[in-house]
């Protein structure tokens, strides 16, 4: 799919720090898709973990870095650690994603435990 900005435009907009661009070269991706994929992923993210936190989730406190095998990484930025300490919870999460027929299929869970508390982390997804 277009839109109307490009992927320069919009990648600051996107992206949690700059190495999330710089790491998604590895994956082949046009820089447009790469785009899209990241926006996916984070949004796929949020509607896992809005359910688990009473805050609002700012959209630079989780940085995503796809890998070629579908799995991805998921790093939480200090603002999203605080939203955790907050509520009193450690947010455990997982992403996946896939491509399909030239569309991007992505997967996310979340679980929360209170902080000190050890439960099973959510299933492969």
């Amino acid at each position: 799919p277009r839109c109307g900005r490009g992927a320069a435009e919009v990648w600051p907009r996107v992206r949690a720090c700059s190495w999330e661009q710089d790491e998604s070269s590895s994956l082949g991706l046009e820089p447009a898709s790469a785009v899209m994929l990241h926006f996916s992923l984070k949004e796929a993210l949020y509607k896992a973990i809005h359910p688990l936190l009473p805050a609002t989730i700012p959209w630079h406190s989780i940085a995503v870095l796809p890998q070629p095998d579908g799995r991805c990484a998921v790093l939480k930025a200090d603002a999203f650690r605080a939203l955790e300490a907050d509520a009193g919870l450690d947010v455990e999460v997982q992403a996946s994603w896939a491509q399909r027929h030239g569309v991007f299929v992505t997967t996310a869970a979340a679980c929360a435990r209170p902080l000190g508390q050890q439960v099973p982390t959510p299933p492969d997804i």
